[in-house]
C-alpha cells in the first residue's frame, strides 16, 4: 500500500512548479515604505521615545540580572535513572538484502519491514538506502529525499 502511494503521489503524479524570482523593483518599493513607516512612528511617538526608552532599558537591565543563589539551589535534581526514555526502533536497509534493527525490535515489526521489502521489488527507485524509524505514537511523519542524479 505505501508503494503504491509513493509511486502515485511522486512519480506518478501531476506536478506543478513554482519558480518564484526576487525583484528588485518590488525590495526598493518594501525598503522605502519601512523607511517611511519608521519615520512616521517616530513623529507620533517623539514626546513618548524618553520614557519608552527608559522602559526597554529597564526591562533588558531585568532580565540580564542572574538569579539568586538561592533560588537555584533550591530547584530539585531529579534522579536521572527515574527519566523515562523513549524506546526507538531503527532498521536501515541500505542494500536491498540486509536488514540492520537498533532498539526494541519486535518480531512482527521485523517481519512487516522484511514483507515491505519483498513489495518493493521491481520499484524505480531499489536498490536504495531506506531507514524506518519506528516510536509509540499518535503521530506519523513521513519524509522522503530523492537524489536524481546518475
Amino acid at each position: 500500500r505505501w508503494l503504491s502511494l509513493l509511486r502515485s503521489a511522486l512519480i506518478e503524479a501531476p506536478k506543478c512548479i513554482v519558480i518564484g524570482r526576487p525583484s528588485a523593483e518590488k525590495a526598493k518599493d518594501m525598503s522605502e515604505a519601512e523607511k517611511a513607516r519608521t519615520k512616521e512612528q517616530a513623529e507620533r511617538l517623539k514626546d513618548e521615545l524618553g520614557t519608552l526608552s527608559k522602559k526597554l532599558e529597564d526591562a533588558v537591565a531585568q532580565n540580564e540580572t542572574p538569579p539568586p543563589d538561592e533560588l537555584l539551589s533550591s530547584l530539585p535534581i531529579p534522579d536521572t535513572n527515574k527519566v523515562e526514555w523513549i524506546a526507538i526502533t531503527t532498521a536501515r536497509d541500505s542494500d536491498g538484502k540486509t536488514l540492520e534493527l537498533e532498539g526494541p525490535a519486535s518480531e512482527p515489526l521485523q517481519k512487516h519491514l522484511l514483507a515491505s521489502r519483498e513489495d518493493a521489488k521491481g520499484f524505480p527507485c531499489q536498490p536504495a538506502l531506506v531507514q524506518w524509524t519506528h516510536v509509540a505514537s499518535v503521530f506519523v511523519k513521513i519524509a522522503v529525499a530523492l537524489d536524481t542524479t546518475p
